[in-house]
């Protein structure tokens, strides 16, 4: 078993419940589980990034006052984000909120039901 495969299991039975331990606390932010991702695939040899993403802005008078919350979709409504960090590799989206790994291009419609989210690189430090 991989470093990377290890993790993942580790990862989806810690945050199968709304990213929530079961005391209702948020054990984990996304962009350290995202560095904790993009760490064990290094460790594997692979090369990935880190990427956020976030709601469309809403725009008030003219200003950007915001943005619209993202709503995990297996999440039912019972947690919204501003912004989402994922790990990205070759293309293609690795993140525990979706139970399989899901293309760039689509990862943000099947996440948040949002398809024209344009993920984004950020600078990352492991």
């Amino acid at each position: 078993m991989t470093n990377f495969d290890t993790v993942w299991s580790e990862l989806q039975e810690r945050l199968k419940d709304d990213y929530v331990d079961v005391d209702g606390i948020h054990p984990a932010q996304c962009y350290d589980i995202a560095k904790m991702i993009a760490s064990a695939l290094r460790s594997d040899g692979r090369n990935p990034e880190i990427f956020a993403v976030r709601g469309h802005d809403i725009v008030e008078d003219g200003w950007v006052r915001s943005s619209e919350l993202l709503v995990p979709i297996p999440y039912e409504g019972r947690v919204t984000w501003s912004t989402h960090v994922i790990c990205v590799e070759d293309d293609v989206v690795i993140d525990p909120i979706l139970s399989t790994p899901e293309p760039l291009a689509t990862c943000t419609e099947r996440a948040f039901g949002i398809r024209s989210l344009v993920p984004y690189s950020i600078d990352f430090r492991l």
